[in-house]
Formats: C-alpha cells, structure tokens, sequence
C-alpha cells in the first residue's frame, strides 16, 4: 500500500535499485540453501545421499552466507536491514530464507552480523514474531548444524 506503513520499494531510485538487487540475489541463498541442500536432505532417502555432493553444497551454501555476512558487515554499523535504515522488499525476501535455515540447525551465531544483528533485530519485528510458524519456536531440525566444521575451516 502506497501510503499504509513501510515503502517496501523507495521512491529513490539508487535506493529502489539497490533493494531490487539485494532482493534477486536472495534467491541465491534460496538455491544453495534450500533447494541444493534442504530439499535434497529431506527428499532422498538417507542410504542413496551422495555424501561428496551433499558435502560441496553445505560448502557452496556457508560460502555464500559468508559472502552475505560480509555484505552486511561492510554497511554502516547502525544499519540493521539489508538496504538502508528501513525494512524493504530486500528483507522480505532474505528473512526467511534465513530462518527455514536456523530452523534447520544452520549454527547463524557463527556470522556475527547475519546473526547477531540481522536475524536478531528482524525476529523483534512484531509481524515477524507473529507470522513465525509456532511449532518453530519449540522444535528444531539438525541437518545443518555440521556446517559449523565448515564455516571454522573457511575463516
């Protein structure tokens, strides 16, 4: 809604560039992270994993958080969203991508502005806290939580 709440895209137009860019290269955390590794997890059998594969994505897809880790980092310290100072269409992709992965054991703590500014700050947005499945806030998966291995080994 134009006039209702956050502008999900800015007016300005270096700004509504960068979110649009934020916002498609989200998908590349979508990809590594719940197409090549959930989705493989949860739909193969475990006798058929191939473990060398499974091993080069959970690489492929903390390279990539680190990448965004980074990204954020590189930001002005007080900046708590993706883009800027405000939420946007930028965080309303990356959000969840982030957190079907910490639902999933991914050790987020490990990157400390991804997890310990971002996700935090963003988790205290009260339509977050209300839309979070509940059974998430109680139950939680470990397919991930090896990728703590990886992400010592990479820094």
């Amino acid at each position: 809604m134009k006039n209702q709440g956050n502008r999900l895209l800015p007016d300005n137009p270096f700004l509504r560039a960068k979110v649009l860019q934020c916002t498609y290269d989200s998908l590349r955390l979508q990809k590594f992270g719940s197409e090549d590794v959930i989705y493989y997890i949860w739909h193969t059998p475990p006798e058929r994993y191939d473990m060398n594969l499974l091993k080069k994505r959970k690489e492929t897809l903390v390279k990539e958080l680190i990448r965004w880790n980074n990204r954020l980092k590189g930001q002005n310290q007080e900046t708590l969203y993706a883009i800027g100072n405000v939420f946007t269409l930028a965080d309303v992709f990356l959000f969840p991508q982030l957190a079907l992965l910490i639902h999933c054991g991914y050790p987020i703590q490990l990157h400390e502005q991804l997890g310990n500014f971002y996700y935090k700050h963003l988790c205290n947005r009260p339509s977050i806290h209300q839309s979070f499945p509940p059974h998430w806030s109680t139950t939680t998966s470990n397919i991930l939580t090896d990728c703590s291995d990886i992400i010592l080994n990479e820094k």
